[in-house]
Parts: C-alpha cells; structure tokens; sequence
C-alpha cells in the first residue's frame, strides 16, 4: 500500500511543472509554455482553492500548473509564483497610495463584494444595509430616487408613508 501511495505522488510530482503565462484566452484558459522546453505550450485551466476573486493572471506571470495526461485536453494552473501579500495588504496599500483622506476609487469592470452574514455601507448620517435573508434597508436624511426611463416600485404590498 505505501509503494502504492509513493508512486502516485511521485507521478503526480512529475506532472507539476513551472511555466510562464503566454496569453488568457476569451474562453477562460490559460496558455502556458514550460519553463524547460518552450515548444511546449498547454492550455489551462484554473484550480480555485477557496471562494472569492479569481487571482489577477497576466502575460509573463510564472505559474505552477500540472501537465494534461494522455486522455486530458487540458492541464490545470495551480497557482501564480508571486511575493506572498494578504488581500488586505493589496487595499491597503492602494488606499494610503491615494491618500484615503482625500478620496478613493477601486475601478474594474465589475467589482464584486461578497459578505455571507451582511453588509453595511455607512457615510455619515446615511446608511446601506443588506442582510443575509434579502431585506435591504437605505436610510438618510433625504433619499432621492431617478431614472431616466420607467422608475417602478414593485412588490407583494407596497406602503408608502
């Protein structure tokens, strides 16, 4: 059972490679050429290791990634060769960069922010609340709603005052 269990570890060790990122394609593979032979270029896919954003993956980026056996169309990135830096560590920087005092603005074409018991965006005397269960409250001093076509209010009752 143990020269069972070596050999597959040492096979699956054979087939973990370090390589650098030549292009992400539209349909969400990654090419990689191997860092030993650089005709070998194999299309990838992602391993996610936990909920939450996808890593940033570039051109020239180094990755560990795991070859496509025989049968596999498709080999898997196993994770980008990077500095280790916490998310936090990531905003943080960003925010004193643009001198929080003043103003800040995290800008990408869909920003995503996941919060498994509820989220509160809080500005002065004005508040967001949503909370696990879908209620959504927003309170201020004035709240102003617009909309340049139809503004509908919808719901199972709806009460206004």
């Amino acid at each position: 059972m143990k020269m069972q269990q070596d050999k597959v570890l040492e096979q699956a060790f054979n087939q973990t490679r370090k390589g650098v990122v030549l292009e992400v394609i539209e349909e969400g593979l990654i090419l990689v050429q191997d860092n030993t032979d650089s005709n070998a270029i194999y299309p990838c896919y992602f391993l996610r290791t936990a909920a939450g954003a996808l890593p940033t993956i570039q051109p020239q980026d180094f990755v560990i990634y795991r070859v496509p056996e025989m049968d596999e169309e498709y080999g898997v990135v196993l994770g980008v060769i990077e500095k280790y830096a916490a998310f936090d560590d990531k905003v943080t920087k960003k925010l004193k960069k643009n001198d929080i005092s003043q103003m800040t603005t995290l800008e990408d074409k869909v920003l995503h922010i996941k919060a498994h018991d509820g989220l509160v965006i809080e500005c002065g005397k004005s508040t967001i609340i949503l909370t696990k269960d879908g209620k959504i409250q927003v309170k201020g001093n004035d709240i102003l709603s617009r909309a340049r076509g139809m503004n509908k209010i919808k719901g199972a009752g709806v009460n206004i005052n």
